[in-house]
């Protein structure tokens, strides 16, 4: 990627959203992810329905899709779309906090 667009960068595996995503905030910033911004894969609607589990059960352990999360200004978006082929959503927002992580 050209120049300084990324702020922040996280692989989100095991442990999800809540375990991953602290990583890679700098102090005084925490995050608010919109849940439902982005297309459930239909894999996840049936693992959800066969199961049972709770719906942050499966943010926590499937990740529901999202295999990435990078941190750009709102600013840098478009530059980011223009530098990666794959799809690209906006799932929340960086907020002032402690490094938490707010599904919601």
């Amino acid at each position: 990627l050209k120049g300084d667009v990324i702020k922040g960068l996280a692989h989100i595996t095991g442990g999800g959203f809540e375990e991953n995503i602290p990583r890679v905030l700098p102090p005084g910033c925490s995050a608010k992810v919109d849940l439902g911004s982005w297309p459930m894969i239909p894999i996840f609607e049936l693992i959800r329905d066969v199961s049972g589990l709770p719906d942050r059960e499966l943010y926590r352990t499937f990740n529901m899709g999202i295999g990435m999360v990078i941190i750009v200004k709102p600013s840098d978006l478009e530059e980011l779309r223009s530098q990666i082929e794959e799809p690209i959503w906006v799932i929340g927002e960086v907020t002032s906090g402690n490094r938490e992580v707010d599904l919601a």
